[in-house]
């Protein structure tokens, strides 16, 4: 049997497997297709064999090959394929009702768990999930329950009852009850386990609330350890995760868990199949045309993971990972696994150490790799970001609406302040650092889900000018204390006098179309009449008292900003605002 040489999954997760023997596996984003690719033939005239087939319906000379493609697809990919065909008769369990939800438990529960090597479990309250940190607290796996791949379908009624005589309604609605009764009854939902491993620095909202369990419990331990030992410690790792996400919760939380995608693809028509280059050029680390998301190689799992500054992530296999430090890409920082503190390590890639004998991994090699992925992975992105292909598992729903900008201010000496239709708020302080936030919670789904876990305190995302990114409570800035709070003002203003006016209802669209061209003229009306009145403001362009203002801690500016600016032209544009909206009624 051949072995796997290299494993790569795209951005739209789609999964590409090379092979020793030269042949090439291709999995198609949904997973429901594949395009096998046998080895190169020994005579030159001879063409390369390649067939392409239903994933479900595979022959068995290629389903040991397409169960490992697919269980690499399923362990990083947002939502997996599992179709009951190919899922282990040993791993299949018949429940009486989908599970579709875990409930997880509180911080101080005892479904907490630490091993001896320091990895910290919590395991959800019906046991049909759980969560393991690592014991470097940078990475961490989820196994949930998961119901196999399935259609919907509309159940049709029996042949015989087709053809027979047309009953009494009474008779009709006593015979429809009884056969959805006894279907309920007699129904078992064929489920499995899903492995997935996750980046602690980017990972799906749904683990949000058991990773800040996980991770309060685990900084718990470090400081009891840094205590024992006569060490302090700080409390988070820099340039690692945001240790802000303590719960405050002492119930128990619902969540979501993700979805198995459809057995058959709606969109087939847009599966790419690649040719003459992918996984088999891997090895020399050529630049893709396309966006990688995960590659493994020799056991080892390169991650990626975008933003303003992209990042790699090296998952050695021991419980250690390596990550790219942001904006000095060619400094590399090795978190290894310790029970007691955290042992971090900085290499420089011109600087690697050397190979010792004995050495499970190569440092030099592992980090070399890495940073070459990464400059393929920014090339990648500079060549396609104005053309991204579309995935056909990505339905329109998940598809992000672009927002228009319902209110937008400028305070001089602060920075910019904009309320978007989708319910966010966007701060942009003149030295870089930018603060989003919501200001509508009635909002879509996924937008709650993103900026406030679905339970818990309200949160904000924090972009420093580095690329840094840290997700605060609005409550407690910590260190960012003094943004946070001017986006809290910020946001409080904005609830109060857009939520508060009757004819504001472009959060809660009625339908999917998209807005008409009459309220995006009004939008922009509304815009300019609001900059004239600000340009035109003798309250923004006034000194401020120096002895009621405040200093940014930023490295990077030493700029002012003053809490009266703020709150004087915010109260200044409540007027205006209230004025617009009078004139624009009468217009009407």
């Amino acid at each position: 049997m051949a072995v796997v040489r290299f494993m790569v999954m795209f951005d739209d997760e789609s999964v590409d497997v090379s092979f020793t023997d030269g042949s090439r596996l291709q999995l198609s984003p949904c997973g429901s297709e594949y395009v096998l690719e046998t080895a190169p033939p020994a005579h030159p005239l001879h063409k390369r064999r390649r067939v392409r087939h239903r994933t479900r319906f595979t022959i068995s000379e290629h389903r040991a090959l397409l169960v490992d493609a697919l269980n690499f697809r399923n362990k990083y990919a947002a939502h997996p394929y599992l179709p009951e065909e190919l899922v282990p008769e040993d791993q299949k369990e018949k429940l009486g009702a989908e599970v579709s939800e875990v409930e997880w438990p509180s911080a101080g529960s005892c479904s907490i768990s630490h091993s001896s090597a320091g990895d910290i479990t919590v395991c959800s309250v019906d046991g049909h999930a759980r969560l393991v940190l690592s014991s470097c607290g940078q990475e961490f796996t989820v196994e949930f329950m998961c119901r196999s791949s399935w259609n919907e379908e509309r159940p049709q009624e029996p042949q015989d009852l087709r053809s027979a005589p047309a009953p009494s309604t009474a008779a009709r609605h006593l015979r429809s009850s009884e056969n959805e009764d006894a279907a309920r009854s007699a129904r078992r939902f064929t489920h499995t386990c899903v492995v997935q491993h996750h980046s602690g620095l980017h990972h799906h909202h749904t683990w949000r609330y058991p990773l800040s369990v996980a991770l309060s419990q685990w900084e718990a331990q470090r400081a009891q350890c840094s205590d024992a030992i006569g060490q302090q410690r700080g409390a988070g790792v820099e340039g690692g995760l945001d240790h802000a996400l303590t719960p405050v919760s002492q119930a128990t939380v619902k969540c979501d868990l993700p979805r198995p995608l459809p057995l058959t693809c709606p969109c087939p028509h847009q599966h790419r199949w690649r040719y003459g280059s992918g996984a088999e050029d891997w090895p020399e680390l050529d630049a893709s045309a396309e966006l990688v998301k995960v590659v493994w190689c020799h056991g080892v799992v390169y991650r990626l993971i975008g933003g303003a500054v992209p990042v790699v992530e090296v998952s050695l296999g021991d419980g250690s990972v390596i990550r790219s430090n942001g904006v000095l890409a060619e400094y590399f920082t090795h978190y290894r696994p310790s029970p007691s503190t955290a042992v971090e390590t900085v290499y420089y890639l011109n600087g690697l150490p050397p190979d010792l004998p004995g050495q499970t991994y190569s440092i030099r090699s592992v980090v070399t790799r890495a940073s070459r992925i990464l400059q393929c992975y920014k090339q990648a992105s500079t060549s396609t970001m104005s053309i991204m292909p579309q995935c056909c598992w990505r339905r329109q729903a998940e598809v992000k609406e672009c927002a228009g900008v319902v209110l937008e201010l400028q305070v001089a000496g602060t920075g910019q302040f904009q309320a978007l239709s989708d319910g966010t708020a966007h701060i942009t302080f003149l030295d870089g650092v930018q603060v989003q936030m919501l200001w509508n919670t009635h909002t879509p789904a996924q937008k709650q889900e993103l900026f406030s876990g679905g339970v818990g305190p309200e949160l904000c995302q924090l972009t420093l000018p580095d690329g840094q990114q840290h997700l605060l409570q609005v409550d407690v800035g910590g260190a960012y204390e003094r943004y946070v709070a001017v986006a809290g003002q910020w946001r409080q203003w904005v609830k109060q006098n857009l939520l508060s006016a009757s004819n504001y209802d472009r959060t809660e669209p009625q339908t999917d179309r998209p807005i008409d061209s009459r309220s995006v003229l009004t939008e922009l009306q509304k815009i300019r009449r609001f900059n004239f009145l600000l340009d035109n403001s003798s309250i923004l362009n006034s000194p401020s008292d120096p002895s009621q203002s405040f200093r940014l801690t930023s490295d990077h500016s030493d700029l002012t900003i003053t809490n009266d600016s703020v709150s004087q032209a915010l109260q200044k544009t409540t007027k205006a605002i209230q004025d617009i909206n009078a004139l624009l009624a009468q217009n009407h």
